[in-house]
């Protein structure tokens, strides 16, 4: 007697509850395989991810290589843009007469802790409830 090939048993679809039975449906659409989680695509399969890859390593490579065609054919004109930056900033500096400071004079964040301090009690005592 020729034998007959037994199919996997799977569960009845009428007892079950609706949301178990979908989300344990043999559906031969979906694609089967290892899965891949890639930024902006979401999860896909693993021949999925090897078709974004090759685009985009051939785009990232060509990008690289015009780059640096396009300094190749423009170094001239970065070289002059270089120099003339250099220039504008060593003129600057030399027109500008060297300025002598006061000692006495504060240049930067001064300060007689001691007022400040009495400004910061007399402060705090306005808030207070008691007198002294």
């Amino acid at each position: 007697a020729p034998s007959i090939p037994r199919q996997a048993a799977q569960p009845s679809q009428r007892g079950m509850d609706p949301l178990v039975a979908s989300v344990t449906r043999m559906d031969p659409s979906i694609p089967t395989g290892k899965m891949v989680k890639v930024p902006l695509f979401g999860e896909i399969t693993e021949r999925e991810a090897n078709s974004l890859l090759i685009p985009l390593a051939a785009f990232s490579v060509l990008g690289f290589l015009l780059g640096f065609v396009n300094i190749i054919q423009n170094s001239e004109s970065i070289a002059n843009s270089i120099m003339n930056v250099g220039g504008d900033i060593s003129n600057k500096v030399a027109q500008q007469p060297n300025q002598v400071y006061d000692p006495t004079e504060c240049r930067g964040i001064c300060s007689s802790q001691d007022s400040d301090i009495d400004n910061l009690r007399r402060f705090m005592k306005s808030f207070s409830s008691t007198s002294d």
